[in-house]
């Protein structure tokens, strides 16, 4: 037959790079072509002991996927992988919450089949009847391997690929946290405010939330279930980004074992008694998630709960029975170097961890620790790719025009492909940004952390500050596009902005969170008016320009955006 023309996959990547000048570039995100030029030699200036790393900043954009091969490519072309000082995989833990001596995998529970209802992880072409052409009713993404969770209200509200009939949440803030979906959320749950009175047009018929606090899911939720905070929880919490093994382990410092309180001198102290397995969080009426979800599956009569679910003799009827579980499993992986390790020893610790020094080794193909090694002990070893074919071989949902195998400068855009253009009436770029001490959507409910910044603020440049005629400490307000009321704040002028940006931190804001109070059977709760304290910069962000009840999102990586707004800002 006849030859195909082929490039090679650096070929492409080098004129993906070559598709604009250095100029260009240095016009599109506002560094000097100096400053990239020096930022590149110092790269290259130390061999393999350099490294670039990236999340947030990058990759909240619509075109998150792309800055972030682009910005992993830098880490490709100098061959750190695996190498002292470079990049890796990470070590990894020691498998507390999968297997080793007990498997924890679902045992015998109905089959999980079809497609989600955020239509991550599913190739629209291979949807069957849903398959209608382009564009699709609502973008599908098929490489959202963790899920999308800016999709899930806006789909249930436009039954897209399917209705619901019940929704249980846990962990989460969705109104909160995903920018521009009060409203939606809002809409969508004011349908079935009351249990026993249901439309039939309502979008969510049974709500149920899991939370420790009256947020602003829970607040519509038909049932809550009351879960206990981290302080009486057990959990593995990950730490990925280690470049030697280790597995730390959360265990509850309040509440009781067998009737005696956890950290009293006479109580369980540092080992955790095993009699009757009865543990209790701090306050009775509450429960770990754990023992929410094990208590509802032996009320639905589901298998894999109960008398010998883990295995001969090892039962689970609680939270403590999966914490020995876990810990089993760590001590069994830890086993070849840490022989006869128990219980309680990994309690005492906190974890099990390799010793410092032991991540390097001399060897690139042995695993003889060597602290002057070159290499790292626990390796990546595998292939690199410059190429993504998965993602070459793919159609946007909407557009129908296939993504590209290697990164590409895309202008942020909504999902019908056309620009983030508010014009001139918006000029400033909103950013949004997360302080030290507080962690996402949750800690506004500590008082010695509000206590340390009671309120957050406007923050824009001494130059925006000057054109604007605004001082730290006036109240401004600030509006989008997509929200033409905007939301009013006290400013801070700062010399630590680029002029033209807009810097609004999260965490504050709350309009829920127990900052007003509510009836629950009958009774008024508790409420704390400094929770709701601040501003909310995500109730101004972007929606979509054909799916206006979602936020922009990155097509291909299913990320959230959280930095495409353009607004105005003005003082009040």
């Amino acid at each position: 037959g006849r030859p195909i023309p082929v490039k090679s996959a650096f070929t492409l990547l080098k004129e993906s790079v070559n598709s604009r000048t250095r100029a260009q570039y240095s016009a599109i995100c506002g560094v000097s072509v100096a400053v990239i030029e020096a930022l590149a030699a110092e790269l290259v200036g130390h061999g393999k002991k350099a490294a670039v790393i990236t999340y947030r900043g990058a990759v909240k954009h619509t075109n998150g996927l792309y800055n972030q091969l682009a910005i992993q490519h830098l880490n490709t072309l100098i061959g750190n992988y695996d190498w002292k000082g470079g990049c890796t995989a990470g070590a990894g833990g020691l498998g507390g919450n999968t297997s080793g001596a007990v498997s924890l995998a679902f045992n015998g529970g109905p089959p999980v089949s079809g497609i989600r209802i955020d239509r991550a992880m599913s190739f629209y072409e291979e949807s069957g009847a849903l398959f209608t052409g382009y564009p699709a009713k609502r973008p599908w993404f098929p490489f959202g391997t963790q899920g999308n969770y800016q999709e899930l209200i806006p789909s249930i509200e436009d039954g897209y690929p399917y209705p619901i009939k019940v929704l249980i949440t846990y962990w989460n803030a969705i109104p909160y946290s995903v920018p521009a979906l009060r409203p939606v959320w809002e809409r969508v749950m004011a349908e079935t405010a009351l249990p026993e009175v249901v439309p039939a047009t309502a979008k969510v018929p049974l709500f149920v939330a899991i939370s420790p606090v009256m947020g602003e899911v829970a607040a519509w939720a038909d049932y809550i279930l009351p879960d206990s905070t981290y302080l009486e929880k057990f959990a593995v919490p990950g730490i990925p980004w280690r470049v030697n093994k280790g597995t730390s382990f959360q265990r509850p410092v309040v509440g009781a074992f067998d009737d005696k309180a956890i950290g009293s001198l006479t109580g369980a102290g540092n080992r955790i008694a095993d009699a009757t397995n009865n543990y209790t969080p701090a306050l009775s009426d509450t429960k770990a998630v754990a023992d929410i979800h094990i208590g509802l599956a032996k009320a639905l009569g589901l298998p894999g709960v109960g008398i010998n679910a883990l295995g001969t003799g090892r039962n689970l009827n609680n939270a403590w029975d999966w914490a020995k579980a876990m810990l089993d499993n760590i001590a069994f992986n830890a086993s070849s170097k840490y022989a006869g390790l128990t219980r309680d020893e990994i309690l005492a610790k906190g974890g099990v961890f390799d010793n410092p020094g032991e991540e390097y080794s001399g060897d690139l193909a042995g695993s003889t620790p060597n602290p002057n090694g070159p290499y790292l002990a626990y390796k990546y070893g595998n292939v690199i790719r410059l190429f993504v074919d998965p993602v070459a071989r793919t159609r946007d949902s909407v557009t129908g025009r296939y993504y590209a195998g290697v990164p590409q400068y895309v202008a942020p855009a909504h999902s019908d492909g056309t620009l983030v253009n508010d014009g001139t009436g918006f000029p400033m770029k909103l950013i949004t940004f997360k302080v030290v001490h507080h962690g996402q959507a949750r800690t506004a409910v500590s008082p010695w952390l509000m206590l340390m910044s009671p309120e957050n603020y406007v923050e824009i440049s001494a130059a925006d500050g000057s054109r604007l005629g605004v001082e730290t400490g006036d109240r401004v307000r600030v509006t989008s596009a997509s929200n033409t009321a905007g939301i009013v704040g006290k400013a801070k002028v700062t010399q630590g902005l680029k002029p033209g940006v807009v810097a609004i931190s999260h965490h504050f804001g709350h309009w829920e969170l127990g900052s007003r109070p509510h009836t629950v059977n009958g009774v008024q709760t508790g409420f704390d008016p400094s929770r709701g304290a601040g501003i909310h910069p995500g109730t101004v962000m972007r929606r979509d320009r054909r799916s206006a009840n979602v936020p922009l999102q990155d097509p291909i990586g299913a990320s959230c955006s959280y930095y495409d707004t353009w607004v105005q800002v003005r003082r009040v």
